[in-house]
């Protein structure tokens, strides 16, 4: 199913506990694991960040997140050109909802920037166009 449509519905339900300080897409995110996988029941929202996300503010996926959300949302994944200037990296942290990248992948989890990417006729375009709008 679309990460975006379960971040939607998410959103939109009542919540006894809400983290106000954790992004609410991350907290869908972690209810929809834990109701997918028994053994991250036991872990709060910060411990699930830390093992899903390389950075705990970003939404740059650790390989143990990509392992665990492949399985749950629908990916989309994109081959990289030859070289990733940093600047595409850092661009990358701008990004709204989860993705991986490997030195040849860029695999993403919304159907939208996926869309867009091939709109832009590829990652190469995309980033490019990505990076100039964030200057």
């Amino acid at each position: 199913m679309c990460l975006l449509y379960r971040y939607k519905h998410y959103r939109d339900r009542q919540m006894d506990v809400i983290n106000i300080d954790m992004n609410p897409l991350k907290i869908a995110i972690f209810a929809e694991v834990k109701t997918k996988h028994e053994e991250a029941t036991p872990l709060n929202d910060e411990q699930l960040n830390n093992l899903l996300f390389h950075h705990p503010e970003g939404l740059r996926l650790s390989l143990t997140g990509f392992r665990v959300i492949k399985n749950i949302f629908t990916a989309y994944s994109f081959e990289l050109p030859d070289t990733i200037k940093s600047k595409h990296q850092r661009s990358l942290g701008k990004l709204e909802y989860p993705y991986f990248l490997t030195q040849k992948r860029l695999i993403l989890f919304s159907e939208m920037d996926a869309m867009v990417i091939k709109l832009h006729g590829g990652v190469q375009g995309f980033l490019e166009t990505f990076c100039f709008l964030d200057d």
